[in-house]
C-alpha cells in the first residue's frame, strides 16, 4: 500500500473524486485516466511492473471479449480496453517523470552533503532539498 505525502495528500484525493465524478457523470470510463495517474505517482519501484502487467492483461481479456461480443457490449468492452491502453501509457510517463525527479533531488542532495558548512547554512540547504 503507497503512503501519500502529506502535502500532496489532498491534491491526490481531490483528482480521484474528479475522475470519478467525470466517469459517472459522462458514463465513460475515461474520468478514471486522473486516479490511475495518481496511483502510478504513489506506487513504491517494485509495483510499477505488477500495475503494467495487469494492465495489459485486462486489455488483453477486454479485446478478447469484444472479439466475440456484438452490439452494444462490444461497444462497451472497446471502450474499456481504450481506457486501459491509456492508463498504460500515461502510467510510463508519470512514472518515468517521477523517476527523473526522484534521481535529481538523490544528486543534488549528494552533491551538497560533501561540502562542509556551518549548522545554520546546513539546515537551509536541507531545507531547500525537500
Amino acid at each position: 500500500m503507497a503512503l501519500f505525502p502529506p502535502k500532496r495528500s489532498s491534491l491526490a484525493i481531490l483528482t480521484s473524486m474528479t475522475g470519478v465524478a467525470v466517469a459517472w457523470i459522462a458514463d465513460t470510463p475515461f474520468g478514471l485516466l486522473a486516479p490511475a495517474a495518481v496511483s502510478f505517482l504513489y506506487v513504491r519501484d517494485r509495483t510499477i511492473p505488477k500495475l503494467y502487467v495487469s494492465l495489459g492483461i485486462a486489455f488483453a481479456f477486454l479485446l478478447l471479449a469484444a472479439m466475440f461480443a456484438a452490439g452494444s457490449a462490444r461497444d462497451l468492452l472497446l471502450s474499456w480496453a481504450a481506457f486501459f491502453v491509456l492508463a498504460f501509457c500515461i502510467g510510463i510517463i508519470v512514472a518515468n517523470s517521477v523517476a527523473g525527479v526522484d534521481s535529481l533531488v538523490h544528486q543534488r542532495v549528494a552533491r551538497t552533503s560533501n561540502q562542509p558548512c556551518l549548522p545554520l547554512e546546513c539546515w537551509v540547504r536541507n531545507a531547500r532539498i525537500s
